[in-house]
C-alpha cells in the first residue's frame, strides 16, 4: 500500500487488506467513505474543513 501512487489504487489496496484481515464488507464501505469524505473536506476546507461542526 505504501508504493501506492495513486489516491484511488491506495483504497483498493486498503480495501483488499482489510478484507483478508477479516473485517465485514460493510464495515470496509463504512471506513472507505468515511475516508473520502475526510479527503473531500480537507481538500475543500484544509485543515479547519476536517474540524467537527456541532
Amino acid at each position: 500500500m505504501k508504493k501506492a501512487k495513486d489516491r484511488r489504487m491506495y483504497e483498493r489496496y486498503q480495501t483488499l487488506y482489510l478484507y483478508l484481515q477479516g473485517t465485514e464488507v460493510e464495515q470496509i464501505a463504512h471506513i472507505i467513505k468515511t475516508v473520502k469524505g475526510y479527503i473531500k473536506a480537507y481538500t475543500t476546507g484544509g485543515l479547519p474543513g476536517l474540524q467537527m461542526n456541532h
